[in-house]
């Protein structure tokens, strides 16, 4: 009798413990990003349309419509330095992959690359005059692609090719084998070739502004962000893989993890969504900001998501389960 309890007990014991790992997996499954803080940063005077981390996850960088540039220690929220240069507001971000610089452009007609040791710019893109709304560093640095009513790539402060002025671009992104420039616009994107600036087939068509497109890191996907959907097209099959309703109204924001496997997407509904790859199912949504999401940004080790409002702020969500 003795027996037959203590093993009742332990079949018992075993499927309780059965039962809460799999709540545990499910409940991991859908939300991937468990919240232990919440840090909300005020240090902008306006809209924070750029953001991204440091390679090596310790900083972050902040572009405003205030015409500044912060670098931020990601661990405190504390301000390490605010760059000033830009005459207009300042649109998309980059980080070298150094470590070195950071790359601001602005409405003014400008980028500008930025000296992290020495806290100034180094190098001034002019371009054509006309509003640069997206600059972007190639994987291995060399390169700098700037989008506007012109598609350019620099080498060391020198325009390798220019296409003709057209309707604005708003994102420009390096392919991870630095071969393609994928840039997005009013209905569609369009795919150049780095090293002639020749138009590459194919046009993707999509519905409304495209205002970010991002590589996958294994260079399977690309993800667009246009009006108020998320569409991810399958660059190995040349095909749209799938279109999803991500927010109500305008979605400005869509970026890939390091390690590919969730997608991250905000705007006008003030929420950062969590989206597994590649078959877009949401996993999990990170709720905070009293406005517009206008950039998003996650760490490379997974651990931090950063998202850029309108109102100027700037929300850190840091997981739980790291």
């Amino acid at each position: 009798m003795i027996l037959q309890q203590l093993c009742r007990f332990v079949f018992a014991a075993g499927v309780v413990a059965y039962t809460m790992a799999l709540l545990t997996l499910t409940a991991q499954e859908a939300n991937p990003f468990p919240i232990a803080n919440h840090a909300v940063w005020t240090q902008h005077d306006d809209a924070v349309y750029g953001l991204v981390f440091a390679p090596d996850g310790t900083g972050l960088a902040s572009g405003s419509y205030d015409k500044t540039i912060k670098h931020w220690n990601s661990s405190n929220g504390d301000v390490i330095a605010t760059f000033r240069g830009h005459r207009d507001q300042v649109f998309r971000i980059g980080w070298s992959p150094d470590g070195k610089s950071l790359l601001s452009c602005s409405g003014d007609g400008s980028a500008i690359q930025w000296n992290l040791a020495q806290g100034k710019a180094e190098v001034t893109l002019t371009g054509h005059g006309d509003p640069m709304m997206s600059a972007s560093y190639s994987p291995d640095g060399n390169l700098i692609a700037t989008a506007g009513f012109h598609i350019q790539l620099w080498r060391q402060g020198e325009t390798q090719w220019s296409t003709p002025h057209s309707q604005p671009f708003f994102s420009v992104a390096f392919s991870p084998d630095q071969k393609t420039l994928a840039c997005g616009t009013e209905n569609h994107v369009r795919f150049l070739d780095t090293k002639s600036g020749a138009t590459l087939p194919p046009e993707i068509p999509v519905t409304g502004m495209v205002y970010q497109v991002d590589y996958s890191p294994d260079g399977k996907w690309l993800a667009i962000a246009s009006g108020d959907q998320v569409a991810v097209w399958d660059l190995v099959h040349h095909k749209m893989h799938k279109t999803i309703e991500a927010d109500v109204s305008a979605l400005f924001a869509a970026t890939f993890s390091a390690n590919g496997e969730f997608l991250l997407t905000g705007g006008r509904e003030r929420v950062v969504r969590v989206w597994s790859v590649p078959d877009l199912k949401l996993r999990g949504e990170l709720y905070g900001p009293a406005e517009t999401i206008l950039s998003i940004a996650i760490s490379p080790d997974g651990r931090q998501v950063a998202a850029g409002t309108y109102d100027g702020t700037i929300h850190l969500w840091s997981r739980s389960d790291l």
